[in-house]
């Protein structure tokens, strides 16, 4: 019987009350662990919850997956295709809605918005729709296309609401100063524009199967 959490490491098997290892971890047993987001604590594959920092683990994939050689870091140009996809799904969706509520002097009009409605269909429908597709399915319709999806850059799981959030308004902050924040993706070692870093996410795709070639 193995002891508690508590006493033992659970990557290598050290017990701190006896001194000396408690257990063998094998490479097979370590796969099944999982990685507190937070404070970076191993705990079994069944846990719910840290018993460090009381982070819900609920959503927290195995270490195996979190450290999968299955996938790649998606750069720029893929992630370019899947947002123009999806700029043209959103101006497919929005541009009746507003001429038919506007008129066609609506595109030639100087104002930068004309109304709660403009509001609404030009700023906050937009972001429903992307931070819903991010939270349901880790990818909007563009990044489906390229094989693409979002996930939380510690654990691979599908990244939560708040996380989906902020990584929205940070598209803001990556595109201030000069949209640097998005060439940031093309230096970054995990692609990570600063929107990624804002809300601590990954974009990744399936490897190519070369076995086939």
């Amino acid at each position: 019987m193995m002891p508690p959490d508590e006493d033992i490491c659970l990557w290598c098997g050290y017990s701190l009350s006896l001194g000396a290892k408690a257990f063998e971890m094998t490479a097979r047993k370590r796969a099944r662990l999982k990685k507190c987001p937070l404070c970076h604590v191993f705990h079994r594959g069944t846990a719910a919850q840290c018993t460090v920092c009381g982070f819900s683990l609920k959503r927290v994939a195995p270490y195996a997956a979190a450290e999968s050689t299955t996938d790649e870091y998606v750069g720029c140009i893929p992630r370019l295709q899947a947002a123009a996809i999806d700029t043209a799904l959103i101006l497919l969706a929005i541009m009746p809605v507003l001429s038919l509520s506007y008129g066609w002097t609506y595109f030639t009009a100087d104002d930068f918005v004309r109304g709660p409605l403009d509001f609404f269909i030009t700023w906050i429908f937009p972001m429903v729709a992307t931070v819903l597709c991010w939270a349901k399915k880790s990818a909007t319709p563009g990044k489906m296309a390229v094989s693409a999806k979002i996930v939380d850059a510690d654990t691979r799981s599908a990244p939560g609401a708040m996380q989906c959030l902020i990584r929205y308004c940070g598209y803001f902050v990556s595109a201030a100063p000069l949209l640097l924040g998005f060439a940031w993706i093309a230096f970054d070692q995990r692609k990570q524009g600063w929107h990624d870093k804002l809300a601590n996410t990954v974009v990744i795709r399936p490897l190519p199967d070369i076995s086939r070639h």
